[in-house]
């Protein structure tokens, strides 16, 4: 990696709090899962329902930057996320992440706009990656 291109930014709790107000429905659910447990943007956007066990509160990320297959644990606000989604689940797409019934496919300018509504700067999609593990680390 480009030691220049180094990036270590992360979304305080506070700035959470204020963004998730900003953000629609759709994109707040999204969102929600990468702050906690820190996928990235594409691997949410292409995760489908075959890839999540509700039972054992996992999800698997089969399309990853490295092309190897992960597991990730839910925490409790994800299984809420992911009941949520559930209950609307429509059954002519197999995409977990939907808006007006049809899979997302850029989240970028709503990112942008609910930042800009929150008077968040210098925020960026993946910098929830670094937020999720500094917090995972805090909590041990």
């Amino acid at each position: 990696p480009n030691p220049q291109n180094e990036r270590d930014r992360i979304a305080t709790p506070e700035e959470w709090e204020i963004l998730k107000s900003k953000l629609a429905p759709h994109l707040r659910r999204l969102l929600s899962v990468a702050y906690d447990v820190g996928p990235r943007k594409g691997e949410l956007l292409n995760l489908e329902w075959s890839d999540v066990d509700m039972r054992r509160k996992e999800f698997v990320l089969r399309r990853t930057k490295n092309g190897e297959a992960r597991v990730v644990p839910m925490t409790p606000p994800v299984h809420q996320v992911f009941t949520e989604l559930w209950k609307e689940r429509r059954l002519d797409t197999n995409r977990v992440f939907l808006y007006n019934d049809r899979p997302i496919q850029r989240i970028g300018t709503a990112f942008k706009a609910a930042c800009r509504r929150a008077g968040i700067t210098n925020l960026r999609i993946h910098d929830f990656r670094h937020t999720a593990s500094t917090n995972m680390r805090r909590a041990g």
